[in-house]
């Protein structure tokens, strides 16, 4: 790949950080999937079939939203994606459905297991992004360390950001 130069990265540190990249990529996409694997096989292992197992739904923000989304009924309208559905109604099952397996399916434990095993990667996602900065923008590893923390305390401040616009 073509990167600025920068006095600090040497051609030989850059092949080295581009290795480095790529097993962490690897390894983070691994964890990642884990996690998923995990709540994939709590829906697998209940049947496929949309069960409320959460006990605290009524106190979540969005249960009068739900309730008028109709996710309470026994067969929920979103829960089947059918081939021949306009893709805009599959991307808006596909969203109600993750809605309901993350906030009505998933025990409040279950869902902090799923945090706690997606939070393995996080040391190297942020690792991740530090090679990136010194092999895009030519910093330095202080300076890449410093701007990942100033990213990750911006972040914090925006709250998470926008899910739809």
């Amino acid at each position: 790949m073509a990167y600025r130069t920068h006095p600090n990265v040497t051609s030989k540190r850059i092949q080295e950080l581009e290795e480095e990249l790529k097993r962490l990529c690897e390894e983070s996409l691994r964890l990642d999937q884990e996690a998923f694997h995990y709540v994939e096989d709590i829906v697998r292992k209940l049947g496929n079939k949309p069960v409320v197992r959460n006990a605290k739904i009524r106190q979540h923000p969005n249960y009068k939203e739900y309730e008028s989304l109709r996710f309470f009924e026994p067969n929920p309208w979103f829960w089947e994606i059918k081939p021949d559905d306009d893709p805009k109604v599959k991307a808006m099952k596909d969203t109600l459905r993750n809605h309901f397996i993350w906030d009505c399916m998933l025990t409040p434990e279950e869902r902090a297991e799923f945090e706690r095993l997606l939070a393995r990667s996080e040391h190297l996602d942020r690792r991740i992004e530090e090679i990136q900065y010194i092999l895009h923008e030519g910093m330095t590893e202080e300076q890449a360390k410093r701007q990942v923390e100033d990213d990750e305390a911006e972040e914090s401040e925006d709250h998470g950001g926008v899910l739809f616009a």
